[in-house]
């Protein structure tokens, strides 16, 4: 059943303006000020929580209208620290390392997210973006911006309409949190999975998936070290173990 998601972002302007990780794989982040100029990290705030996505670009192995996701983690696997300080991560972040996102932005053609993650972006001051944003709540008084559908069906109906609503070219991003991408994988519905690992143990927190029904098979599309001791997984799925 479909419900209000319990999603974590970081802040917003990725959302509306997304910067890539580096040589062929994005890191996706959003942010609610401006993007770092050139030759400065971006950083995070404080207290608040994070998304980060991981997608491959290599126009290889591109395959248009695939659906991604992921976000940055912990060595022990977790997204959010137990107090949501960000430090973990804006101190692993060098400024001189590439995290161009422009990637990302130009392959989006649609973003979908849970409502909790909606309502702290707007909170934060979004008021909508150019690319269209499906949000998922039963919440039919949630306030929306510009270009934002909210959606309460199902997810596999959701993508077959996103797919026919934007252009051939442009792929689908799933921006939110573990929970969320979870359900993505259970469903068969997720093309691409990407993770960057960030060099800390943090203990607890917020884990990146939920409980599934079975295994999931990943082949490896991509592996990229940084000297800041971040590394870039990019993940095709496969299907069940079975």
């Amino acid at each position: 059943m479909l419900q209000d998601h319990d999603l974590y972002v970081s802040d917003t302007s990725a959302f509306l303006a997304q910067e890539s990780m580096g040589c062929s794989t994005q890191l996706f982040a959003a942010r609610t000020h401006p993007p770092a100029p050139q030759g400065r990290k971006p950083e995070f705030p404080g207290g608040a929580a994070v998304v980060l996505t991981v997608a491959s670009v290599l126009d290889s192995v591109a395959t248009m209208g695939t659906i991604f996701g992921g976000m940055a983690v912990s060595l022990d696997g977790y997204i959010r620290s137990e107090s949501g300080d960000l430090s973990w991560l804006n101190d692993a972040m060098a400024k001189n390392e590439d995290y161009g996102f422009e990637a990302t932005e130009r392959r989006t053609g649609a973003y979908v997210m849970g409502a909790n993650t909606y309502r702290e972006m707007a909170a934060m001051g979004s008021r909508g973006s150019a690319v269209p944003t499906y949000v998922l709540s039963h919440d039919e008084t949630l306030a929306t911006g510009r270009n934002t559908h909210l959606y309460s069906g199902d997810l596999r109906d959701l993508v077959v309409r996103i797919k026919s609503a934007i252009p051939a070219e442009k792929d689908i991003c799933v921006f939110g949190g573990g929970q969320l991408i979870t359900e993505f994988i259970e469903l068969g519905l997720l093309d691409e999975l990407g993770v960057a690992v960030v060099p800390v143990i943090l203990g607890g927190g917020v884990p990146f998936f939920g409980r599934m029904s079975e295994w999931k098979k990943l082949a490896l599309r991509e592996c990229r070290s940084f000297p800041s001791g971040i590394v870039l997984l990019n993940y095709q799925l496969t299907g069940p173990t079975g």
